[in-house]
């Protein structure tokens, strides 16, 4: 079993290292830990390698992975956010979490 899903950033990226435009996956531990690769809009799966519960509001943080052209990796952290047990964004982070895991529910 996997222990991470993936969403894809919708906006194009430029790799700093190889200069290419790339598509950003961005790896998180969230609901059912099965490799999903989810986009803005999708509804998480559950019932399996569950990590957290459904809730109205949850960050989560992510980990980008690297340059798909070059294997740079940015070292930074991405968040995630999910409404309703939709994926509602994926932003490059500003801070890492001060949690025992990678995701804070802000509203049950």
């Amino acid at each position: 079993m996997s222990a991470f899903n993936v969403v894809v950033v919708p906006e194009a990226e430029i790799c700093p290292r190889c200069g290419s435009e790339i598509t950003r996956e961005v790896q998180f531990k969230y609901g059912d830990r099965r490799a999903y690769r989810y986009a803005i809009g999708d509804a998480l799966r559950w019932g399996g390698n569950d990590l957290g519960v459904p809730a109205r509001l949850v960050r989560v943080q992510g980990y980008p992975e690297v340059c798909p052209v070059c294997g740079f990796d940015p070292g930074t952290v991405y968040d995630v956010v999910i409404r309703d047990n939709v994926i509602a964004s994926v932003a490059l982070g500003t801070s890492t979490l001060c949690a025992a895991e990678d995701f804070v529910v802000v509203e049950r």
